[in-house]
């Protein structure tokens, strides 16, 4: 995680089993942070994806993800903030 700093937020997540889940975290860590495809990220953009930090299952059907965020991506603006934690990600199924 070289010298960046970074924020976590804790997402509930609804999924039958711990790929899918994992699967709906990392598609948070995309869509949150660079919003697009990340084999299309350039090479000197890549550090400001989203972390999955960990992943539990807290029952049957539902998990807790841990995400850490560059603190680059909302530099102090409590505006882009809330759209980095709740963004586009809030509109999925």
């Amino acid at each position: 995680m070289e010298n960046q700093k970074y924020f976590s937020v804790k997402y509930l997540i609804s999924a039958d089993s711990r790929d899918k889940a994992e699967n709906i975290a990392q598609n948070i860590c995309i869509e949150q942070s660079v919003e697009m495809p990340p084999e299309v990220v350039p090479e000197h953009v890549r550090s400001s994806i989203a972390l999955l930090h960990s992943l539990e299952n807290s029952s049957e059907s539902r998990w807790n993800a841990v995400i850490q965020f560059p603190e680059s991506l909302v530099d102090h603006d409590p505006t882009q903030l809330l759209n980095v934690i709740f963004g586009n990600s809030s509109l999925l199924p």
